[in-house]
């Protein structure tokens, strides 16, 4: 990615900010060339269209146009909620999987880089513009926040909207004293809760498909354990007020005194590279929404078969089929002699043992040429830690160290939230916090995007935050200088 940033003419600090790599002493290094990202740009992005599509289908399997491809995908979504997926025999459901939905989801993770790409391609103008003639960088940030339409960003008020149809109807205790999945039971039967009920239904409805680390198509999702919801919604009781949301206001005021400082050729420049900046920043993080849309479908599917030879001993759980290739699937569906029950039991048995070492081992952030890890840039000062700034505004609280979003309960307003990584199965607890501080990202990370909605201080890219810091500790989270002080 460094050698392509370099041949398009864009900074290679950019990567850094971005993207969250903490290794600015790695080459290539370059700096920003406007003429060659002029010239240059162009060329390399209709070299990538050309081969993507000499590479994929002569006929796009999906619609050219995004509002009607997410709205087939929500078609798509709601045939196979309503389909009996235990109706249909093991070679429908495989076939189902193989010929319909992988060749969906390729072409639309291909998608997701585009959109990705094209995110990261116009922030680094902006970011550009704003140090060289704005003298603050930072104001990039502040400018993309805010934004109208991200559907991340609409959980928030709609746990908020749960938690005051609780608090109405006296049920606040059934979520508090309750663990999630009796506080789910209890809520779907007490006569009180009739008025809660459609709101979870809603939300499930149109949030039910994430779920922390969604990439992982292991875990399941909201809809599929909606106890999680509960556990999230606990974390809103107490905090029924609503947050005002300023941070539409503060980019406004930032692109009025950003515009102040140009004349009329540059303020005509700036605004494109804003307007530009913002959507595609909207579009990146949409576009996560609907692909876990989709991997739910799939999920879904793979689930139906691995539930069939769960009850037939060829798997101990019904995850397990997620431990398998698609060639070993493919085998077993047709019968083969080599696909014994036996075999595969022990051969998911082993890979999820894998799995849990290595989702517990730490990954080093680059490596050299034998493949042994690089040691990482000393960064952290005697009393304080410095990350990447990532949301602006600076917050003083006490640290909440949390490893997955079902804790939420344990927020309270005002906590700093201290956690490895977010992704949109976190983004219900953001309006709980005063303070971000997540050990990887960059400025185009859920994480950041998210926070500078809800206008919440983050610094991200902190090696040593979950070591460092301890849970009630005291920090102050400066969100503008990427800077953790105590």
């Amino acid at each position: 990615m460094r050698q392509f940033m370099a041949d398009i003419g864009l900074p290679t600090s950019f990567i850094d900010a971005t993207w969250g790599s903490r290794r600015p002493d790695l080459p290539p290094k370059a700096g920003f060339r406007p003429w060659r990202l002029l010239t240059k740009g162009p060329q390399l992005v209709w070299q990538g269209l050309k081969s993507q599509r000499q590479s994929s289908s002569p006929k796009p399997l999906l619609p050219k146009d995004e509002a009607e491809l997410y709205r087939q995908i929500d078609v798509w979504a709601d045939e196979i909620q309503q389909r009996d997926l235990s109706a249909m025999n093991e070679e429908e459901v495989w076939s189902t999987i193989r010929i319909v939905w992988e060749p969906r989801r390729a072409e639309v993770y291909q998608r997701h880089v585009t959109v990705s790409t094209g995110a990261f391609l116009s922030f680094a103008p902006l970011e550009w513009m704003t140090k060289k003639w704005g003298h603050d960088a930072r104001l990039a940030q502040t400018l993309i926040t805010g934004l109208d339409g991200v559907y991340a960003a609409e959980m928030g008020p709609a746990l908020r909207r749960l938690a005051q149809a609780l608090h109405d109807a006296n049920l606040v205790h059934v979520v508090r004293e309750n663990p999630p999945q009796a506080a789910w039971d209890k809520l779907q039967t007490l006569p009180e809760a009739a008025g809660v009920r459609p709101l979870l239904k809603q939300f499930l409805h149109d949030h039910g498909h994430r779920c922390p680390a969604e990439p992982e198509i292991l875990l399941p999702r909201w809809v599929e354990a909606p106890e999680q919801v509960i556990a999230l919604v606990a974390g809103y009781v107490g905090d029924i007020g609503q947050r005002d949301k300023q941070e539409q206001s503060s980019a406004q005021v930032a692109q009025q005194n950003m515009e102040k400082q140009l004349g009329l050729i540059r303020r005509v420049l700036f605004r494109r590279v804003l307007q530009q900046a913002q959507n595609q920043v909207r579009r990146r993080d949409n576009s996560r929404h609907f692909m876990a849309k989709l991997e739910l479908s799939r999920r879904q599917l793979f689930m139906a078969l691995g539930r069939r030879w769960q009850e037939r001993g060829i798997l101990s759980a019904a995850e397990d089929i997620f431990f398998l290739t698609h060639d070993e699937i493919d085998t077993a569906v047709r019968g083969s002699t080599t696909a014994t029950a036996k075999s595969l039991l022990e051969r998911t048995a082993e890979r999820r043992k894998a799995y849990e070492f290595w989702c517990s081992y730490p990954i080093p952030e680059a490596l050299d040429s034998a493949g042994r890890p690089l040691p990482n840039p000393a960064l952290s000062a005697k009393q304080g830690l410095q990350g990447i700034p990532a949301s602006g505004g600076i917050a003083t609280g006490p640290v909440r160290i949390v490893y997955q979003p079902n804790e939420a309960a344990r927020l309270q307003r005002g906590d700093i939230l201290v956690t490895l990584a977010t992704d949109p199965g976190w983004t219900p607890v953001f309006p709980l916090v005063a303070g971000l501080i997540l050990v990887y990202g960059g400025q185009l990370s859920h994480g950041a995007i998210v926070a500078r909605e809800y206008g919440v201080p983050a610094v991200v890219n902190v090696p040593e935050a979950m070591t460092r810091l301890h849970e009630g500790m005291t920090v102050t989270v400066d969100g503008s200088n990427g800077r953790i002080s105590w």
